[in-house]
C-alpha cells in the first residue's frame, strides 16, 4: 500500500478491532477497516470476550522509536486494543509499518479521547515535560492510566498527571530491541520491571503476560542499581568486543586470524552467565598468576590502543576483588 493510498486520521477515529471474526459473526477483520474503526470509535471501554483474554480499556502509544514501535506491533499482535500512536516527530508517520498507520494522530488531544491508557515511550528526557503539558490538557484525568518505560526513573516523572487523578506506573522490557522495521525483535520471554501501586501493578504483571513477558516489581529505592546492572550487562560486553575487533585490525592479524574464531570463547564466557559466580569461570594469565603474559599484554595495547591501557589494569584489578569476594581467597595473588 502506498502513502498515497492510506486513510487519513482526519473526521475519524482510527481503531482496529482486531478479533472482529468473534465480534461480527465471523466477518473478516481486515475486510472492512472502516467498520472495525466505527466500532471502537462507539464503544471505546467496551470489553469484547476474546477466548481466554479480554479486551478491556483503549490504549495509546506517544513515542515512536524502537521501543515504542515495538510496543505498539505487539500490542496488536496480542489482540489488544491499540486505539492511537503518535508522536513528537510528525515525519514518523511516513514510516509507519501498515498495521498502524491507520491508528496515526499528530493531534495530542485526540489522542486522549481514544484512549485510557497511554504509553509514553519518548526519551527519558521528554517523560516528565511530556506528562506535564498533557496535564495541562484537563484538570481532571481519574479513569485514566499512564505509563512510562525508563528503567532510570520512577513515577515521580508522572506525578503532574498523578496529581489530577490519573494511575501512573513504570513498564520497562530488560531487553535490546534494535531497528523494529529492519530487525524486529519478539517481546515474547522479555522480563519487564514494574512500579506502580497495588491495583495498577497487577494490571501491568497481566500485561505483561499477554505480551509473553515475564514480569516482576522493581524495588523504588533500588531503581538506579537495577538500572546501573542493566547497563552494564547491555553494553559492557559490547566495548570489550569492539575493542577485541579493533585490536585485530589495527594488529594486521586479519584475514589470517578471523573475529569468528573467537566466539568459542565468547560462547564459552556466555554459558556461565547465568551460574551464582560466574567469577570462578575465569581462565587465562588473569587466573593463573602469570604476571609475564600480563605485561606483555600491557606493552602489546600500548602501541595498539593506549586509550585502553587503564582499562585492561583495572579489569585485571576488578577480577581480583570480585573473586576475593566470591571465595575469600585471592585468585593467584597479586598481579
Amino acid at each position: 500500500m502506498t502513502a498515497g493510498a492510506r486513510h487519513s486520521d482526519a473526521g475519524m477515529t482510527p481503531g482496529v478491532l482486531r478479533d472482529g471474526a468473534s465480534a461480527l459473526g465471523g466477518a473478516n477483520p481486515r475486510g472492512c477497516p472502516h467498520l472495525s474503526i466505527c466500532l471502537r470509535a462507539l464503544l471505546p471501554t467496551c470489553q469484547i470476550a476474546r477466548g481466554e483474554a479480554m479486551i478491556t480499556e483503549p490504549m495509546a502509544v506517544f513515542g515512536l522509536g524502537r521501543w515504542g514501535l515495538t510496543l505498539a506491533r505487539t500490542l496488536l499482535d496480542a489482540g489488544l486494543p491499540l486505539v492511537a500512536v503518535s508522536s513528537q516527530r510528525p515525519r514518523v508517520k511516513q514510516e509507519l509499518p501498515d498495521p498502524l498507520w491507520p491508528l496515526w494522530t499528530g493531534d495530542t488531544q485526540r489522542l486522549v479521547e481514544r484512549a485510557r491508557w497511554i504509553f509514553l515511550t519518548v526519551r527519558d528526557d521528554a517523560i516528565e515535560p511530556t506528562a506535564r503539558r498533557l496535564a495541562s490538557l484537563r484538570t481532571d484525568w481519574t479513569g485514566y492510566t499512564f505509563v512510562h518505560s525508563s528503567g532510570a526513573h520512577g513515577r515521580e516523572l508522572l506525578e503532574a498527571l498523578h496529581q489530577r487523578g490519573a494511575r501512573t506506573g513504570v513498564f520497562h522490557p530488560l531487553n535490546a530491541f534494535p531497528d523494529p522495521l529492519r530487525h524486529p525483535t519478539t517481546v515474547a520471554g522479555t522480563p519487564f520491571g514494574i512500579i506502580a501501586d497495588e491495583d495498577l501493578r497487577s494490571d501491568l504483571f497481566e500485561l505483561a503476560e499477554k505480551l509473553g513477558g515475564r514480569p516482576f516489581a522493581i524495588p523504588p529505592d533500588l531503581r538506579s542499581v537495577y538500572h546501573l546492572v542493566a547497563v552494564l550487562v547491555a553494553n559492557a560486553p559490547l566495548v570489550l568486543i569492539s575493542l577485541g575487533r579493533e585490536l585485530l585490525r589495527r594488529s594486521g592479524l586479519e584475514p589470517d586470524v578471523r573475529w569468528e574464531y573467537y566466539a568459542v570463547l565468547l560462547q564459552s564466557a556466555l554459558s556461565h552467565a547465568t551460574d551464582p559466580e560466574p567469577i570462578l569461570y575465569l581462565t587465562g594469565p588473569w587466573a593463573r598468576r602469570d604476571r609475564t603474559t600480563v605485561r606483555q599484554h600491557r606493552d602489546a595495547l600500548q602501541g595498539l590502543y593506549p586509550e585502553a591501557v587503564p582499562l585492561y589494569e583495572q579489569l585485571v584489578a576488578l577480577a581480583q576483588a570480585l573473586y576475593l569476594a566470591a571465595t575469600g581467597q585471592p585468585m593467584g595473588g597479586e598481579i
